[in-house]
């Protein structure tokens, strides 16, 4: 350096090996041009501009960045002597981040469809297809947390939902049965008409007996199946309309263990006990002459009480026709044959009399 006296100290200094040596033998001076100082208007505006951005629009990534960028640029501004380069790479370093910035996604939209989606009742409905919904509500609830998210990933996750709830399939056939019937009378309902016969007929079918399966099927289904009911003379899910004292035969198919019971409810009522081969049995069972009209269901029990399966029915006021009589237990010939023996009597009864009078005459 150059001390007040004009005189220029120099001090060279160097690292050798031990025992070697050397000497300098050309030093060349050259005078340092007085520097220029660097240009920082643009940057001090880019600063400015950063600082007046409304923040609450953009997403907390874009804005870090930003961030990153104003604190190089002031580290730039506040040395001695930056040099114009280093001052107009911090400027273009802040105004790509200006650009860059992503404003923050409107969520409102996939947040209703999340909430829609949420309140549907889903127990109608294929497992298959319930579980795609559920899918995409899980994928619509992480881009929903993302501060970050872009307005395309938002929306493409709430069409994600509303696609899954358009493409949501309803079970067919015998829905899994409920513990609770859909009807509960509050009280035992009295029948509207008098239904006990003047005669104690034997029923057509023993309600209390084991009644034996009327055919062997084709193929001896598994039992591991989910247990069906099928009602003979109706397509699977139609709810057949009854009336009290009306005889059903019932297809049981896929039922556990080697016994169940058979029954009808709102108010529960045994119907038959039936034994089961291979998890299948066919039995022909009789609606109470005391069911109270409205939905009632089939039920099939296991030896627990619990309810295996279940199939909904429609019982109705009217009384039945005369094809009908069957299902009370007095077929059509045995009416006719009690009315002849009924007339019978009473002509002999008729005779009797008459010899009587003539007696004591």
């Amino acid at each position: 350096m150059v001390g007040d006296d004009g005189v220029l100290t120099a001090e060279i200094g160097g690292t050798f090996q031990d025992g070697a040596w050397g000497y300098v033998d050309d030093v060349t001076l050259t005078a340092d041009d007085e520097p220029v100082a660097a240009d920082t208007a643009a940057l001090e505006g880019a600063i400015a501009d950063a600082a007046a951005i409304d923040r609450s629009g953009y997403t907390p990534g874009s804005l870090k960045v930003l961030d990153l960028a104003v604190e190089k640029a002031n580290v730039v501004l506040g040395a001695t002597a930056p040099s114009q380069e280093k001052v107009d790479a911090a400027t273009v370093g802040i105004e790509s981040a200006l650009d860059a910035l992503v404003e923050k996604a409107d969520t409102s939209a996939l947040a209703a469809i999340i909430d829609e989606a949420l309140a549907i009742d889903t127990s109608g409905y294929t497992d298959e297809s319930v579980e795609a919904l559920e899918a995409a509500i899980a994928a619509g609830d992480t881009v929903l947390a993302d501060a970050n998210a872009t307005q395309s990933e938002v929306d493409g996750a709430a069409a994600a939902i509303s696609d899954a709830i358009d493409g949501l399939v309803k079970v067919t056939g015998p829905v899994t049965p409920t513990p609770e019937p859909t009807v509960d009378p509050t009280t035992d309902p009295e029948p509207t008409t008098d239904p006990e016969p003047t005669t104690d007929p034997e029923p057509t079918v023993d309600p209390t007996s084991d009644p034996e399966p009327s055919a062997t099927p084709s193929e001896t289904p598994n039992a591991t199946d989910d247990p069906t009911i099928q009602i003979g003379g109706f397509e699977d899910g139609e709810v057949p309309t009854l009336h009290p004292g009306d005889s059903i035969t019932l297809r049981l198919t896929g039922m556990p263990g080697d016994q169940v019971e058979v029954g009808i409810a709102s108010t529960y009522q045994r119907l038959a006990t039936v034994d089961l081969v291979d998890g299948a049995a066919t039995v022909t069972v009789t609606i109470p002459l005391d069911m109270e009209p409205g939905t009632h269901h089939l039920q099939v029990r296991d030896a627990d009480g619990n309810i295996l399966v279940q199939y909904e029915v429609t019982v109705v006021a009217e009384a039945a026709s005369e094809g009908d009589l069957s299902t009370t237990g007095i077929d059509g010939a045995a009416s006719v044959a009690f009315l002849v023996l009924a007339l019978g009597l009473m002509a002999a009864g008729g005779v009797a009399i008459a010899r009587s009078r003539r007696s004591d005459a």
